[in-house]
């Protein structure tokens, strides 16, 4: 990608490393509506398999980033299946625990 003002203007040259991210769901999903698993494996059969392939095989990586907040504790647990389909696809999981009173 060219490099850019915050206004958008060009400066030339090209960024050795560009992070993308896109928002999956607008207003914090509560764990007793949305099963986290079902929402992880719904979203990667919606992706591109050539495009995901052409990110990796050019250096890139891709995941799914979740933000848990809780004042508790947590317990995620997830299928052999997922993360085969995870593993398969070569997208990992990067989670931020956070909470507080």
């Amino acid at each position: 990608m060219p490099k850019k003002t915050n206004r958008g203007a060009l400066i030339g040259g090209v960024y050795k490393r560009t992070s993308v991210s896109f928002l999956l769901h607008k207003d914090p999903l509560s764990f007793e509506d949305v099963s986290v698993e079902n929402f992880i494996d719904d979203q990667l059969k919606l992706y591109d398999k050539d495009s995901l392939n052409n990110i990796i095989e050019t250096g890139g990586a891709c995941h799914f980033l979740l933000g848990i907040f809780t004042s508790g504790n947590v317990m995620l647990d997830f299928s052999p299946h997922l993360i085969h389909c995870l593993s398969s696809s070569r997208v990992g999981l990067k989670f931020d625990f956070y909470g507080g009173e």
